[in-house]
């Protein structure tokens, strides 16, 4: 091999050693900022559960963790919009055990209504067993929000 080749591998090497060092310190680097994303995610996860009312029975995974925070927030406003309009004697436990109740259904006099609420969507709910285009509503018509019973399963 002449000189200056042998000069160009010995360089290109040590670019090479260099640029795996490069690479692993990224990638270091990356899963330094992706482990301190989790734990902040984390820990504001266990600060939500420690706000939002819960039973016992629930299990408090991060989509179940946000439900019912979704859940509580839906009730707030809801008590809020309706000056607090619930019986006297369901008022009494708080305003958890009140939220308990209401999202158990018994606020609505309908009893084991757990695996369904009545959520608002800001989306147009449309028939997709329609079997032209032409029968779906003109979005534009379609009120901004509308009331959809949404069931999911306890998890």
């Amino acid at each position: 091999m002449p000189p200056s080749a042998e000069k160009k591998a010995r360089k290109n090497a040590r670019r090479t050693n260099r640029s795996e060092e490069d690479t692993l310190m990224q990638r270091h680097c990356a899963n330094k900022r992706e482990r301190q994303r989790t734990k902040e995610l984390n820990e504001a996860f266990t600060a939500l559960r420690r706000i939002i009312p819960s039973l016992p029975s629930d299990k408090l995974s991060k989509i179940h963790t946000l439900r019912i925070a979704t859940d509580y927030l839906r009730f707030l406003d809801q008590m809020k919009r309706d000056e607090c309009k619930f019986p006297a004697e369901m008022l009494e436990g708080g305003l958890q055990a009140t939220f308990n109740l209401w999202r158990g259904g018994i606020v609505h006099g309908v009893q084991n209504q757990a695996n369904a609420a009545m959520y608002y969507s800001p989306f147009p709910s449309y028939d997709f067993s329609a079997s032209s285009s032409d029968q779906w509503p003109d979005p534009s018509s379609e009120p901004a929000m509308q009331q959809v019973e949404v069931k999911y399963s306890q998890m």
